[in-house]
């Protein structure tokens, strides 16, 4: 099946490129910078190859020239990170050129001719704007540089961004890699950990390091507005390094530090309860300690509280403000009333 592309800029594209199956692939040097091609410039037909899954599974592709390019779909998020090949059979002169484009509005998110000075492959590697949404629609977009008969292999790999998050377990603390500086810790995708240990080792000539300091890094991988941060936890919840956030007590606030500790002001709180104002309340003991020593029982429709202000016993908060007990015709009896709320005022 063949497909349009879009455009809205002619073809910059030299005309000796866009010889016949019997062109001559030129050395690296010799060759176009082909990345103008896909800037809003790429016309004509394609070839449809379907959808390639975004797992790194490799997909065989014949190209044959018309039409002029092969493309495959596939779908990712803004923000996550594409890594795609297109390679040549070994023993061949095949020779790769690729793009990534919006399928929707043919915007150029990456190009390439040769990976290296030393291969015809194509590699494209992309961290995609968050402008594109969710399951945005893509096509990894290639033909043979000479547009000859080629046999190519493509795969795709999406990948969340290296620091990516929605939830604390996303993210995983690991080493921070490089030279003198491993017995440091940075947090990271859960998904990413051997990419960014690949990205990040230490390469000779290896230099002269200082031992660590000796402090303990109790740091935690937490997700703060959405990147992996280390942070500390606390009361079951993870904080970012140098956030603020309330403590336990309602009243206090905690600040995060550097190694995973937790610094809290000691503001003296002042009691959320008022026995004046708490009608279905009794209380025995006046304050928390009085409350250790003391034993009571609570009566009958009543059960055990305790509070910064004391204990005692209360009745159900649903009791009215008061029990009309007056006699009358058609009067309910209170009796059951007032068994359920012995702390509510009756009228006779």
């Amino acid at each position: 099946m063949f497909r349009r592309l879009a455009s809205t800029l002619p073809l910059f594209f030299a005309a000796s490129a866009l010889t016949g199956a019997c062109a001559v692939t030129p050395d690296a040097s010799d060759k176009e910078d082909v990345a103008s091609e896909a800037v809003d410039a790429l016309t004509g037909t394609y070839r449809d190859l379907g959808e390639i899954p975004g797992t790194g599974e490799a997909r065989t592709a014949k190209y044959a020239n018309p039409p002029r390019y092969a493309a495959f779909t596939f779908y990712a998020n803004g923000g996550e990170e594409v890594d795609a090949w297109v390679r040549g059979q070994k023993g061949t002169d095949d020779d790769a050129v690729a793009w990534i484009l919006d399928a929707k509005t043919g915007a150029h998110l990456a190009s390439n001719d040769d990976a290296t000075a030393t291969t015809r492959d194509a590699h494209l590697v992309a961290k995609l704007p968050a402008k594109l949404g969710t399951k945005a629609k893509l096509l990894l977009v290639f033909r043979d540089y000479a547009l000859k008969k080629a046999l190519f292999t493509v795969s795709v790999r999406v990948a969340p961004g290296m620091y990516a998050c929605a939830t604390d377990s996303d993210c995983a603390k690991i080493s921070k890699g490089g030279c003198c500086t491993a017995w440091q810790h940075v947090a990271v995708n859960a998904s990413r950990v051997d990419d960014y240990a690949a990205a990040n080792q230490c390469k000779p000539p290896y230099p002269p390091c200082a031992p660590p300091p000796a402090i303990e890094d109790s740091t935690v991988p937490v997700c703060d507005a959405g990147a992996c941060k280390l942070g500390c936890s606390y009361d079951g919840k993870g904080h970012a390094v140098g956030a603020s956030f309330p403590a336990t007590d309602g009243c206090n606030t905690c600040t995060c530090g550097e190694g995973g500790s937790v610094g809290c002001t000691k503001i003296a709180c002042v009691p959320k309860c008022d026995p004046a104002k708490e009608k279905n309340r009794k209380y025995v003991g006046s304050s928390p300690e009085k409350c250790m020593v003391i034993k009571f029982a609570c009566e009958a429709g009543t059960a055990y509280f305790a509070n910064d202000c004391g204990c005692g016993c209360e009745q159900p908060s649903d009791c009215p403000a008061s029990i009309d007990c007056m006699p009358g015709p058609g009067k309910t009896p209170c009796a059951a009333e007032r068994a359920r709320c012995p702390y509510t005022p009756v009228a006779y």
